[in-house]
Formats: structure tokens, sequence, C-alpha cells
């Protein structure tokens, strides 16, 4: 790193334990108001932090934000705006309204590289379970919706 940032701590591993493990390891550490699990491969969208940021000051029962995802399937480059919004819109949906329509969905709604969370929220609801590899990001969001 050119320069160097004291609330980046990185954790190099002898084995490789996973991605549940390596989740519940950040998960763990985690010590700031919210949190977001971000992979290698993703990308944030500019001012993405900062919307959903304002959205749970502005609503402190809110323990998880989310938004669109811009899947890409080849080399094609993504197209991100060159400025952030100052205004932007956002719905409110309370946790009984949310369990109804995700269950009601054939897919998974909450992309994790989308998610922004409270991390008090997280702390209380706990981890990603190692038994569900394949589905513990929705399974997480029905345990977040099932609190707030």
């Amino acid at each position: 790193m050119a320069r160097r940032d004291q609330r980046i701590t990185v954790a190099v591993h002898a084995k490789n334990y996973g991605h549940i493990a390596t989740y519940n390891e950040g998960l763990d550490w985690a010590r700031s108001d919210y949190l977001l699990l971000l992979s290698a491969d993703d990308v944030l969208a500019p001012g993405s932090l900062r919307r959903a940021v304002e959205v749970m000051e502005a609503h402190p029962d809110v323990g998880l934000t989310y938004g669109k995802v811009i899947r890409l399937t080849g080399a094609e480059k993504p197209v991100l705006p060159h400025a952030t919004p100052d205004r932007f819109s956002y719905a409110l949906t309370d946790g009984p309204r949310f369990l109804e329509a995700f269950c009601a969905s054939p897919t998974n709604s909450v992309e994790t590289a989308t998610a922004v969370v409270r991390t008090s929220v997280q702390k209380r609801v706990g981890g990603y379970r190692p038994e569900l590899p394949h589905a513990g990001d929705l399974e997480m969001w029905l345990r977040f919706a099932a609190v707030g």
C-alpha cells in the first residue's frame, strides 16, 4: 500500500479455512457502527456506503440496508456514475413485511456485496452458519428481518 491506514488490518492464513469461517472471523473483528462484507471480486458504486449510512443514521431502528446490483458477465467494464447524488430515494420495510416478500420469491433479493448492516444487530443475530455454505447469506437476512 502506498499509504498505511491504521484502520485496516490484514490477516494472512497459512491454510484456507473457507468462506464461512473467514466471514465469521471478520464479523467477530468488527467494532464500527456499520459493516459490509466485501469480497475481492466485488466493486462498490460510488457513494453507496455514504447513502447506506445516511439511511441508518436517519432511522436508528434499521438494521440492514441493501441496493441494486450490476452483474458483469464478460469482459465489459462497469459503467459507474462520475458523481454520487446528494439526493436519493429509498424505501423502508419492516421485518414482517420483508420476511413475507422474501419468502414469496424464489430468489435471494439481497446481494451480500450491497448489504450494509448495523454491527450491533449483526452481533445480536450472530454469524454465518457453517451448515449453510450455499445459503448462508439468505438465512442471515431472515435473521435480520426477525429482529428489525
